[in-house]
């Protein structure tokens, strides 16, 4: 097992442990054969948690290839950093402490996948934004979709899950109806949406 195995290991321990959101097994193998056909140069992660998917998605990435990750909690931040060092890929992931729509709506350099994975409640919000950065041909790759069910079972959700599912139920049907964009729903683990730019 390489040292970066070893460190992914401990992080989805430390993950399991204290309640930590980090991008499940069978998507992270899907995210990562995405990367490793498209080949993109540069990513955007919106959500970063400890650093987990940014150090694997880095891992299937091209030698050139550079990752952008945000995250708004700063003691995960502060992990993420240190995990990120630890993997020795602090020259290829710049991590930036900030909330991922401020990041969005400052950015305009172009980048080729986005992997968003902050707030579900604000996909909806982080849309348009994230289809002005792709490039042509580039994938937007939204994570946790159907919010462990919630999205696609019928009626309304409880109280506490209302307003993420109705945004998610809402941020689907945009998708699926913008010509823009060809989509694809993956009912694996928490759900994928798969949105490739035209």
């Amino acid at each position: 097992m390489s040292k970066t195995d070893e460190l992914l290991k401990s992080m989805r321990l430390y993950a399991a442990q204290n309640y930590v959101p980090i991008i499940r097994p069978e998507t992270e193998r899907i995210l990562c054969s995405i990367v490793e056909e498209k080949k993109p140069r540069r990513i955007l992660e919106l959500g970063a948690a400890i650093g987990y998917s940014a150090i694997s998605l880095c891992r299937c990435m091209d030698s050139d290839g550079r990752i952008i990750t945000v995250e708004r909690d700063g003691e995960r931040a502060a992990m993420a950093r240190d995990n990120i060092a630890k993997a020795e890929m602090g020259g290829r992931i710049r991590l930036v402490e900030d909330d991922a729509l401020t990041l969005l709506q400052s950015m305009d350099r172009p980048v080729d996948l986005i992997f968003l994975d902050a707030d579900k409640s604000h996909y909806i919000d982080y849309y348009e934004d994230c289809l002005r950065l792709l490039n042509s041909g580039g994938v937007i790759f939204a994570d946790n979709v159907l919010f462990a069910g919630l999205v696609e079972k019928e009626g309304e959700a409880a109280r506490k899950h209302r307003t993420i599912v109705n945004n998610l139920r809402q941020f689907i049907s945009i998708v699926e109806a913008d010509e823009r964009v060809t989509s694809r729903l993956i009912k694996t683990e928490d759900g994928i949406l798969l949105i490739t730019k035209r």
